[in-house]
C-alpha cells in the first residue's frame, strides 16, 4: 500500500467503487459522487460522518454501511487518502511548510499529519517534498549550472 499514492491518484479522478456483489447495499453513483465532490471540496474543514452523510442525503449509519459496501473502505480512510493526495500536489508545488499545509488540510496537529501521509505514502512529507517537488527540481538544476 506505500507506492499506491506515489504512483497514481485515483481517488481524485473519481472515486473507487466495489465489484458488484449482486446486491443493493452499496450507495447510487450519484450518492457516492455526492460525498465525494463535498469531501475535496472541504478538504480543508473538519468533517465528520454526519457531515458526508448529509451531503449524500442518508443517516451516518446506513451511510457508513453503504460507503464501506461501494468503496471497500471507511469513510474517514476515504477521506484521509484525499486529503493526503491534495498534499502530495502541494508539497510538489513546494510554495507551503509542512505546518501550513497540514493545517489547510483540516489536520489538528502537523504530527498526525506526517503519520498518516507516512503510512499511506511510505515517507514522511518533507522527505516527499524534496524528492518530487518543483522546488527541489529547480534547486538542482540551479546547482548543476542547468537553464531552461
Amino acid at each position: 500500500m506505500t507506492s499506491t499514492l506515489v504512483e497514481a491518484n485515483a481517488y481524485t479522478e473519481k472515486p473507487p467503487v466495489a465489484p458488484d456483489h449482486g446486491d443493493r447495499c452499496g450507495l447510487s453513483h450519484r450518492q457516492l459522487m455526492r460525498a465525494h465532490l463535498y469531501m475535496e471540496a472541504n478538504l480543508g474543514e473538519p468533517l465528520t460522518l454526519g457531515d458526508i452523510a448529509a451531503a449524500a442525503c442518508l443517516s451516518r449509519s446506513h451511510f457508513a454501511r453503504a460507503f464501506r459496501a461501494s468503496t471497500d473502505c471507511s469513510v474517514m480512510a476515504y477521506l484521509y487518502r484525499l486529503r493526503v493526495e491534495r498534499a502530495m500536489a502541494l508539497l510538489r508545488e513546494g510554495r507551503m511548510s509542512i505546518s501550513e499545509l497540514s493545517a489547510a488540510l483540516g489536520f489538528a496537529h502537523q504530527s498526525h499529519f506526517t503519520r498518516v501521509f507516512r503510512r499511506l505514502v511510505g515517507m514522511n512529507p518533507r522527505v516527499f517534498g524534496r524528492r518530487y517537488g518543483e522546488a527541489s527540481a529547480e534547486f538542482l538544476k540551479k546547482k548543476h549550472g542547468q537553464s531552461n
